[in-house]
């Protein structure tokens, strides 16, 4: 199956995710809390995904998980374009974008961290 086809599979799917998840988390006055915990949870799984093609070697679903689930799952140029950036004011807006890319950072970090560790366990236990 052709990668950009797996990429467009995957991205209907996260998007699919992301639109339920986003019925089911209410936002918290100024701040879309809905749309903060996407992002750091899907960067978490991003990163947890990279981290375990790079120890194990790519996989013929990598594009489907990662750009394409994943990619559509996560929605940074939601939040950067809300028209609640507008209503609370610039200093909120700046500050809530900032705060989820910081925190979605990390989480990719943690995810990629994770995914090394349990492949190297599981590969010294061979």
């Amino acid at each position: 199956m052709p990668a950009v086809f797996l990429v467009f599979l995957g991205g209907m799917l996260g998007g699919a995710v992301r639109i339920g998840l986003d019925a089911a988390i209410p936002s918290a006055g100024a701040v879309p809390l809905d749309l903060v915990v996407i992002n750091v949870v899907g960067s978490a799984a991003l990163g947890a995904v990279t981290g375990w093609s790079m120890v194990e070697g790519r996989a013929w679903w990598l594009p489907l998980v990662g750009p394409g689930l994943l990619g559509g799952f996560t929605t940074f140029s939601s939040i950067a374009a809300l028209a609640w950036s507008a209503e609370a004011g610039l200093a909120v807006g700046a500050g809530v974008l900032a705060g989820t890319m910081a925190a979605s950072v990390f989480a990719a970090a943690v995810g990629w961290r994770w995914a090394v560790r349990r492949a190297d366990a599981r590969e010294a236990t061979r």
